[in-house]
């Protein structure tokens, strides 16, 4: 079932801590909005713990090809996610 709102986040492997601490933080305040979580090199134990979160993440895998078809792992993270949040935000208005 779809929260009426989302979150959004992008990161690679380098950021898993902030990651972490952010995923915890939300469950700790109680966070029940969905969380889409755009990643690159995720390990896997990391993905398999996102159920054990008070709320829903959706993970999306960002795929080397992507990677190479918009400009490199900045231009995905840092600037696609604002087309990530439209195209969710359509999803959860319509």
């Amino acid at each position: 079932m779809k929260s009426p709102y989302a979150f959004i986040v992008c990161a690679d492997i380098r950021y898993l801590p902030e990651w972490v601490a952010l995923a915890n933080s939300l469950d700790f305040v109680g966070n029940k909005q969905d969380v889409h979580f755009y990643g690159y090199h995720i390990p896997q134990e990391v993905i398999d713990q996102f159920p054990l979160l008070g709320y829903q993440v959706i993970f999306h895998n960002i795929t080397d090809e992507e990677l190479h078809a918009t400009h490199g792992l900045s231009e995905v993270v840092c600037r696609k996610r604002y087309y990530f949040a439209n195209e969710i935000g359509m999803q959860h208005t319509g």
